[in-house]
């Protein structure tokens, strides 16, 4: 880490045993959230950030290097909500609900293809 990005000072809640300083209210916000163990909060905040993004391109002056960036932004979003949904799903066990449905048609269309029972 360069020099002048270490930090100087303990966390605004005076813990010093988390890295990330918090402010005040965020620990008991956390804490509350402990036991959800979902990520439709993340999610939430994900798109509401990608809204915003596509909010300032439609604001934004047709600067080629200004929308490059936004757009840089807005795939990037993109991602990271396609990945909170997929993490979501293997989180709930719908993921693999998935699979085993896919395999059971398969199974299904393979059975009826050769006219047996599987």
């Amino acid at each position: 880490m360069p020099p002048d990005k270490q930090r100087t000072s303990p966390p605004a809640d005076g813990d010093t045993s988390r890295f990330y300083p918090l402010l005040p209210g965020e620990l008991a916000d956390l804490e509350a959230l402990t036991d959800d163990s979902s990520l439709e909060n993340e999610i939430d905040l994900a798109r509401v950030t990608l809204r915003r993004v596509l909010a300032q391109m439609d604001q934004t002056p047709a600067d080629p290097e200004t929308l490059a960036k936004l757009g840089a932004l807005v795939m990037s979003g993109a991602r990271t909500i396609a990945r909170l949904l997929r993490d979501e799903r293997a989180l709930t066990g719908q993921a693999a609900d998935g699979i085993a449905g896919a395999i059971g048609q398969a199974l299904d269309e393979l059975s009826v293809e050769l006219g047996l029972e599987l």
